[in-house]
């Protein structure tokens, strides 16, 4: 046969199990994000509503609804990835995806940190 890794033939259900339940949070971490944009763009329908506040068009929430959906995609793609990396026996030590998140859930917080200072004196 040619070149390539040999086919593990009984990865460690171990490790399988847990890619499956990083994978399950990662789908719980972009459902949580995809909630909290929703209530932000509805808490900001609220207000202008309430308060005759101008339309901002709640961009706020769409982006993290929009920054959920992103996850859950990578989320798939990453979980595919380790799935056939166990089942051919190489090591999983791909840690760009939970970097890259990491890095954007700062900055989602800052962003909502600095929303919520220019919006708290209105």
């Amino acid at each position: 046969m040619g070149g390539g890794n040999p086919i593990a033939k009984h990865p460690d259900p171990r490790e399988i199990l847990a890619n499956e339940r990083t994978f399950l949070s990662w789908l719980r971490t972009g459902i949580s994000l995809m909630a909290f944009g929703f209530v932000v763009s509805k808490f900001n329908l609220f207000l202008q509503i309430r308060v005759h506040r101008p339309a901002e068009h709640g961009i706020l929430g769409l982006v993290l609804v929009a920054g959920g959906v992103i996850i859950m995609i990578f989320a798939t793609w990453q979980f595919r990835k380790n799935f056939l990396r166990l089942h051919q026996g190489n090591p999983l030590t791909d840690i760009r995806f939970s970097l890259l998140t990491g890095i954007v859930m700062i900055l989602i917080g800052v962003g909502v940190f600095i929303y919520l200072t220019n919006t708290s004196g209105s």
